[in-house]
This record gives structure tokens, C-alpha cells and sequence, in this order.
């Protein structure tokens, strides 16, 4: 009888099983496949949402291009309400700029940083052309934050939704189906849209974005074995020829030509449908519209709740896949760091300025901040980094792209003060020994301008480094008197610095000692001959040489229009020597001089505070002071409050210049008023009341003097001279407002503003990006 029964529970068993395997067995493969089409895949996430309310998980995914962006992190684990924050929060002007924030650049290559247009890179004597519009680093470190919790797993089946990406191999004109490696990459790969991202490195070929050949990649789904297709569809396929009228539509869809012949077909072999194309308004390139699009996207799936309702009750009866994310650790221990792609002269500058350790314990922000600090070296196109998984222990592979040694930029300006220019860069880096950069600027203009400059990064840690530059400029610079331009000066200007600097750290600040020699020579615009000027001078020259110590702090986000952050400069400089020559036409009015002025020593404190209030207010607050002290004069001394013009601050201009002693100051002409001694606050509102285009009232109210500190330092806080014809001590404010967009050609400025004495509206318009520090 035991026997029997023990048979009977036995049967019932295997019976029980059989039953079980067999449902699971019967269980339809359900496969979620979509679509590629830009910022029209933010779409397809009303869509994940509906899966998750109504409990279907899908058994595969299957995604091109951005679909493959939204597929990937829904296969990871993300929920689709996660995924539709993901999208809500995300910069996407920041993500497809490609361009570093200067907070991640190193101090050295700041000055630099941002300053030109168009860049080439020379590679056997030719330029490289520029084969794609955005660079793709601020991608892949927003893909890799967000894949972290499968970076250890390799094999895309073993996801909790298995998912295949794909991509194309332009080599080989052949359509990719990635289902194994770094998440990151396949991602990266299948958006690679040609001509508007780079290729991707892949096994010896490159890839570019899934869509060229397969935009709707349901033939796929199909072959993998998918029962029931649920499609996203957010390109339409061909674009009519009314649609075609603007450029990017037109070059989207020459890209995307033989994919789109093929969306009809695949359209027809999805089990359920969400054609979203009759609900989009916008184009694929609308980022700025993804709030919008995601809300386009519901209608879709309204259409087709009923047929998703069906589905989910049909598969009620089976076990549905566990979707949720895999559980990491925060900190991850880095057994092992492996370099790619570095070149000798810049491994020991890379990993140092890197700061990752191997056995050390990092978070994914960490590591990605470490990786960034290579980015800042200027040295690199892009950077990324895949995990290395081997057994328990786990590493990290650093691959850089290096920039060529040689390189052209290209930038223009414009400004109704100094005309026309164009500047000219050439860099050359690792040329005159490692860790090095070598460059020549000229602005080619009515005006010239031209910076040659060499710098060396040493020392074991790579924190020391050593900079000489040579500036120069030939203007037409206008001397003014009670506000009005007296004469026009032939001015040129000559200023040689050398300095050598310690990082404090890498991206805020330093501390440093320099020296600088400066010449500047003034002769009149006219034949004196011919027609005499006010001041009856035929050639004024003045030099001198000053040792200089340094500290710069600098967390300001952005070089032009700037949203967040601190700068302060201190500067004191002691001149060592200075020499004056000035020549007079009518020697019976003046007497020729020549010489050595009294000595002086100058202090300067630059202060500059941006504070962010929302995602388009900026209140900018900034102070100056700049002093000089003279030395008592001597006997054979010349009066340097006399004939010191050569050494003094310049003040005016909307934009910081390479002189040193330049100071901006609204509403004044570029280097209008020279003085020994200024103190100045500043106040701002930048307000960006359309993408990109901002609105700027400010105020700027300082105090100037013309002679000794001593003297200015009585009257400093109780002003009573006007600015233009006295050499007391003299009050002088300013207040406007400026309209600006910033442009790919660099900023574009039309500034308004009222400047006291003068009693004058002054108008300066302004484009382009000029030569800078």
C-alpha cells in the first residue's frame, strides 16, 4: 500500500511538472521593438509605461538609435516612470554639445579653452576634415552613469530583458546586430548617426547608427524567435516632399534612405502597433521639444489600449520575467587600470592628472570625475572607459583617442570699435619636449594682433608648469579728453611674460611667480608736419619690467555667458625697471624727456561671483581694485604721474583682453580711460529668456585716481571730479543693459549704456570671438 501511494505521488509530481515546463514552453515569446527617429524616440516611453501598469514584460527588445537608447535602459531594469524622468532632467543641449565644461579643464589649458570655431587637425601635412558635427564624451559618460548596475555583465541575454541593439558597419555596408560587450558602446554605436556623430571602433570596423539600413529592425525580433511584436514607430518611413523643405529632414532622410523602404513592410508584421507618426509635430532633431513629444506619444497609446489590454490578460496565465535591476554595490574596487591609446609623452601627465588608483574603492561618479580630468588635458578627442570583469575582480580599460600633434583653429570676430578680424591658430603639442604646447595666434585684421606662447607641464606629480608668451598689437587707439576723442594714436604694444606656477588643484586654482616686460610706443595717426595734434608729441615710448606673484581661483562653468561659479585673481608686481622716451614737435611748448620714471608697485584683486538662481536666471556680482604705489621720486627721476600712460590699467571694453593690465568696465571704449588706481563693483542679471538668447541689465559704479594711492586714498569713497578733464580723484558709473546670443560662431552682443559726465547712451554691437588672455 506505501508502495502504491508513494507511486501515485510520484506520477502526480512528474505530471506536475510536465504541466509546468509544458505552460512555459506554450508561453508566446513576446518582443518589443523600436524605432529609430531622434528626439522623436522620447515617444516610445508613454509606451514602456503602459507594459508596466498593465504587467507585461516583454521577452526581448530589440532597438535602433534611440530606440535602442530607451530599449537598453528599459532592458536593464528601469522603469518606464524612471526612464521618463531620465528623459525630463536631462541637458540635452549639454549631452549633444560634446563639449567639456571648462570646470573639468586643467588650469594650464583655461586660456585657451573655447576660444576658437572650426579646428582641424594636421596629419601628414594635410587637414583632417572635420567628419562629424558633435562629439559624443558627454554621451558616453551619461550612458556609462546610467548602465552602471550591469557593467559586470556582459552577455545582453543575461539582462533581465535580453535586448539587441543595432548598428551598421560602414566598412563592410552591412547592418550589425550587437547583443554582447560594453552596453555603453552598443548604444553609442546604434545613435551614431553619420556626419553628426563619430564612428564607433568595433572589431577592426566602424560603426554608424542602426537606421541606415534598419531603422524598424522587426524582421530581427522575428528571427530571434518572437511570437507576438509589439512596434514603437516614431520615423514614418520616407518624409513627403512638402516635408522635405529644410535641411536636416532632407539630409536625415538621404541618410536613412534604403532603412525607410523598409519601415511599410515592417510596419505590416507587428502583432500590435504604435504608430506614433500621425501624433508628431516636431522633427527628430527637437530635444528642446522632449516634454512635448513624450506627451505626443500617449496618444498612441491610447489608440491602443484595447489590443494591449487583450494581450495582457492572454498572458496572465504565465510567469512573466522578474523586471527589476540588478543590485551593485556603490563602491567598486578597482583591481586593475589599463591605458589605451596614450602615447608616451603624455602617459605620466595622464596618469597623474587622472588620480585613479588601482585597489582603491570608487563610485561611478568618482571614476567618471577621475576619467574627466584626463579630458581636461586638452590632449584627447574623447575618452571611455569599459569595465574588465575577471572572475571576482574587476578593472577598468581607459581608451583614449589622442588629438593630433598639429593643429589649425579658425575663429571670427567683429566689433564696431576694432572692425573686422580673423583669427588664426596653430598648436602643436609634444613638439618641443612632452607635456608640452606650442602655439601661434595671429588676428589678421586692420588691427593685427599676434600671441606666440610655449608651455611645459613638470615635476613628478605633473603639478608644476612653466609658460612664456609673447603678445603683441598695433592699434589705432584714440586719446580722450572731457570725453572726446582728441587725437588717434598709432599704439603698439609689446609684452613679454614668463611665469612658472604650482597647481593647488588642477581644475580651480594655482599659485605662481612671474615676469614681464611690456613696451608701448604711441606716435600720432597724423604727420605732425602736417597737421599737429593736441598733445604736440611726435613718439612716446615707454618699458618696463616687473617680477609678480600670483594666485587664480577659477570654478566659472562656461567662457562666455557663464550660469554658475567663483574666479579671484591677486596679482602683486614690483617693477625692476622702466624706461620713458617722449619727443615733442614744438619743443618751445614742451621739453623732449628721457629716462627712468620713479618706481612703483602694483596690487590687483579680481573678483567675480555668478550665481545661479534657476534654469535661466544668473545674477552676476564682480569687484575690482587695482592699485599703484610710486616710489618718491628722485633727482634724476621722471614723473611717472606724468608720463607713466605705458604702465597704467586700462579700463573699458565688454570683454577681458591679453593685456595685463586691461580691466573691463561697460559703457567705456576698449582701453579708453588709463588710470593708477581703481576700485569697482558690478552687478548683473543675465537672464536667458530664449534658448540661447539672453538679456543683461547691469551696472558698474568705481572710483578712479590719476596719481599717487596716498592721494587718492582720501577722496577715494567721496568722489567730487568728473572722470574726463581732472586728475583728482573721480566717480564713474555706468548702467545698461545688453542683448546677446550665443552663436556657433562664438558670442554675439548689442549692448546699450549710459556713462556718467559724458552724459551719453553709448551703443557698442559686437560678434565673433577675438583674442583673448
Amino acid at each position: 500500500m506505501n508502495i502504491l501511494k508513494s507511486l501515485l505521488i510520484l506520477i502526480c509530481c512528474v505530471l506536475s511538472s510536465t504541466l509546468s515546463q509544458a505552460q512555459e514552453q506554450e508561453k508566446p515569446k513576446v518582443a518589443l521593438v523600436l524605432s529609430g527617429g531622434g528626439a522623436l524616440g522620447i515617444a516610445h516611453i508613454p509606451t514602456l509605461q503602459k507594459l508596466d501598469s498593465l504587467g507585461i514584460v516583454p521577452d526581448l527588445i530589440v532597438g535602433t538609435s534611440m530606440g535602442s537608447i530607451v530599449g537598453a535602459l528599459y532592458s536593464v531594469g528601469y522603469t518606464g516612470d524612471e526612464i521618463a524622468a531620465i528623459s525630463k532632467s536631462a541637458d540635452w543641449d549639454a549631452l549633444f554639445s560634446g563639449k567639456s565644461a571648462i570646470t573639468s579643464v586643467s588650469n594650464e589649458e583655461k586660456s585657451e579653452f573655447g576660444r576658437y570655431s572650426i579646428g582641424f587637425e594636421v596629419i601628414d601635412k594635410k587637414p583632417k576634415p572635420v567628419i562629424a558635427i558633435l562629439n559624443d564624451q558627454n554621451l558616453r559618460d551619461f550612458f556609462g552613469q546610467l548602465t552602471f548596475p550591469v557593467y559586470n555583465i556582459t552577455k545582453f541575454d543575461d539582462y533581465p530583458i535580453p535586448f539587441r541593439a543595432m548598428a551598421t558597419d560602414i566598412v563592410n555596408g552591412q547592418q550589425v546586430v550587437l547583443d554582447q560587450g560594453s552596453l555603453t558602446t552598443a548604444m553609442r554605436a546604434s545613435m551614431s548617426i553619420p556626419g553628426v556623430f563619430k564612428p564607433v571602433d568595433y572589431e577592426n570596423t566602424l560603426l554608424v547608427d542602426g537606421g541606415v539600413l534598419n531603422n524598424f529592425p522587426v524582421d530581427i525580433a522575428k528571427k530571434l524567435g518572437a511570437d507576438i511584436i509589439i512596434g514603437s514607430e516614431v520615423s514614418g518611413g520616407l518624409q513627403t516632399k512638402d516635408q522635405l523643405g529644410s535641411l536636416e529632414n532632407l539630409l536625415f532622410q538621404t541618410g536613412m534612405l534604403s532603412s525607410n523602404l523598409l519601415v511599410a513592410k515592417h510596419k505590416k508584421e507587428c502583432d500590435i502597433l504604435l504608430d506614433h507618426v500621425p501624433n508628431l509635430k516636431y522633427t527628430p532633431g527637437d530635444f528642446d521639444k522632449s516634454n512635448i513629444i513624450y506627451e505626443e506619444g500617449k496618444k498612441a497609446v491610447k489608440d491602443n489600449e484595447d489590443l494591449l489590454v487583450a494581450l495582457a490578460k492572454k498572458l496572465k496565465p504565465f510567469k512573466q520575467r522578474s523586471h527589476a535591476m540588478p543590485v551593485q554595490k556603490k563602491h567598486v574596487t578597482l583591481d586593475t587600470i589599463v591605458y589605451k591609446g596614450i602615447s608616451k609623452n603624455n602617459l605620466r601627465l595622464v596618469t597623474t592628472r587622472s588620480g585613479l588608483k588601482e585597489k582603491e574603492e570608487y563610485t561611478v561618479e568618482e571614476a567618471e570625475n577621475h576619467i574627466n580630468r584626463i579630458l581636461g588635458t586638452n590632449l584627447f578627442n574623447s575618452i571611455s572607459a569599459n569595465p574588465i570583469i575577471d572572475g571576482d575582480k574587476t578593472g577598468l580599460e581607459i581608451i583614449a583617442v589622442e588629438k593630433a600633434h598639429n593643429q589649425v583653429k579658425l575663429a571670427a570676430h567683429f566689433d564696431d570699435f576694432r572692425g573686422v578680424g580673423l583669427l588664426v591658430n596653430y598648436t602643436g603639442r609634444n613638439i618641443i619636449g612632452s607635456s608640452s604646447r606650442f602655439l601661434v595666434t595671429l588676428d589678421i585684421a586692420e588691427q593685427p594682433k599676434f600671441k606666440v606662447q610655449y608651455q611645459k607641464i613638470y615635476g613628478e606629480n605633473k603639478n608644476w608648469w612653466f609658460r612664456s608668451e609673447l603678445f603683441g598689437q598695433k592699434l589705432d587707439q584714440d586719446i580722450y579728453i572731457r570725453g572726446e576723442a582728441a587725437d588717434e594714436m598709432n599704439y603698439k604694444y609689446l609684452q613679454f611674460d614668463n611665469e612658472i606656477n604650482r597647481n593647488i588643484n588642477t581644475l580651480k586654482s594655482y599659485v605662481g611667480i612671474g615676469l614681464n616686460y611690456q613696451l608701448t610706443s604711441l606716435t600720432p595717426d597724423a604727420d605732425p608736419e602736417i597737421i599737429n595734434n593736441i598733445l604736440n608729441i611726435v613718439d612716446y615710448k615707454f618699458n618696463t619690467t616687473e617680477v609678480y606673484g600670483h594666485y587664480i581661483y577659477n570654478t566659472i562653468n562656461q567662457v562666455f555667458y557663464p550660469t554658475d561659479g567663483l574666479y579671484l585673481e591677486a596679482k602683486i608686481g614690483r617693477a625692476l625697471a622702466n624706461n620713458a622716451e617722449l619727443n615733442f614737435y614744438d619743443n618751445t611748448l614742451n621739453e623732449d624727456q628721457s629716462g627712468h620714471t620713479n618706481g612703483f608697485t602694483k596690487f590687483r584683486v579680481n573678483f567675480k561671483k555668478v550665481q545661479n538662481f534657476n534654469n535661466k536666471l544668473s545674477l552676476i556680482l564682480g569687484a575690482d581694485m587695482a592699485f599703484t604705489f610710486l616710489d618718491k621720486m628722485k633727482n634724476s627721476d621722471l614723473s611717472f604721474q606724468d608720463i607713466g600712460y605705458g604702465a597704467n590699467y586700462y579700463l573699458g571694453g565688454n570683454l577681458k583682453r591679453p593685456r595685463k593690465d586691461d580691466l573691463v568696465f561697460y559703457g567705456l571704449l576698449e582701453d579708453e580711460l588709463p588710470v593708477t588706481q581703481f576700485m569697482g563693483l558690478d552687478i548683473a542679471l543675465q537672464y536667458e529668456f530664449l534658448n540661447k538668447l539672453f538679456f543683461t541689465p547691469h551696472l558698474n559704479i568705481a572710483t578712479v585716481g590719476f596719481g599717487n594711492f596716498k592721494d587718492y586714498s582720501k577722496d577715494a569713497f567721496s568722489p567730487n571730479a568728473e572722470w574726463q578733464d581732472s586728475l583728482d580723484p573721480s566717480s564713474l558709473v555706468s548702467v545698461g543693459t545688453k542683448l546677446s546670443y550665443n552663436s556657433m560662431i562664438g558670442p554675439i552682443d548689442l549692448d546699450f549704456t549710459w556713462v556718467n559726465s559724458t552724459e551719453k547712451f553709448r551703443l557698442f554691437f559686437g560678434i565673433g570671438i577675438p583674442l583673448g588672455e
